[in-house]
């Protein structure tokens, strides 16, 4: 669902990227430079850490892309990424890329994993069972 309140947000960086470009990022209302202070606490807050231990970058792909770029370092062993069976198109395609940039076969080493609740709900207990088969 749209936030409330989210139209009339896009419209007014809308008009002010058209008025005053690339001076968006420094004028009222919301300064582009720093908008994500306006968000630090309470991300803060819904993570459970210090303002000064979240920032807000990127989009969710962006992240997803340079999270595996940091920290996706497949051995002989330990090759295999876990994901949710029917997961969102864009983010099965980052996890994808990121195992062919590593010259291997997804079709191994991308293993998808199935809620057998009917709420859609993956079980820890299920995340366990899977990861025993890796």
């Amino acid at each position: 669902m749209q936030p409330k309140g989210l139209r009339d947000c896009i419209d007014l960086h809308l008009s002010k990227w058209a008025l005053k470009g690339v001076d968006g990022h420094f004028e009222d209302p919301s300064p582009w430079l720093t908008i994500d202070d306006e968000v630090q606490a309470s991300m803060a807050n819904l993570v459970g850490a210090w303002p000064q231990e979240v920032v807000v970058m990127n989009s969710l792909s962006c992240n997803l892309h340079l999270m595996l770029l940091a920290f996706y370092r497949p051995t002989e062993t330990k090759n295999k990424i876990m994901i949710e069976k029917k997961a969102f198109p864009s983010d099965y395609f980052i996890v994808e890329s990121q195992i062919k940039l590593h010259g291997l076969d997804p079709s191994d080493l991308l293993i998808e994993i199935e809620a057998r609740n009917p709420n859609g709900i993956i079980e820890l207990s299920d995340i366990e069972e899977v990861a025993k088969l890796m």
